[in-house]
């Protein structure tokens, strides 16, 4: 059964348009002070995510699917480096923690998320940029 826009709403876009908030917030501060601390909040955001997408694919809109595959593989590709990166060696909260793309097939697909940050503010009668 195809989910309403309210269930779509209420279970997916709301709650991603709050973890892509989230994961700004913690990037704009990672961006000042390239700490692990930062990282692992951006790192917990994007799991977050990663997971409503993975987990409620019946509720992307139509016209998100393309930028929902994106972001799926964007982050499952960055956690991937991340946790390898990390395992390397033994790392504080306060340590500088940065690593770079293996390719360049990675970059963080910024379009697909404000494809859903507009939908998000389409369902909220929000204009752009709002």
């Amino acid at each position: 059964m195809t989910p309403t826009r309210d269930e779509q709403y209420a279970t997916l876009i709301a709650p991603l348009y709050f973890y892509f908030k989230l994961s700004d917030r913690a990037y704009k501060k990672y961006m000042v002070n390239k700490i692990l601390l930062h990282a692992l909040n951006i790192y917990e955001a994007n799991t977050r995510i990663k997971e409503l997408l993975i987990n409620h694919p019946t509720h992307i809109p139509h016209e998100l699917q393309d930028d929902a595959i994106e972001l799926i593989n964007h982050y499952s590709i960055w956690m991937n480096q991340f946790e390898e990166f990390r395992g390397r060696q033994s790392f504080e909260l306060k340590d500088y923690f940065i690593f770079y793309h293996i390719d360049d097939q990675s970059a963080f697909p910024r379009q697909s998320e404000q494809h859903f940050i507009d939908y998000y503010n389409k369902q909220n009668k929000i204009p752009e940029n709002g």
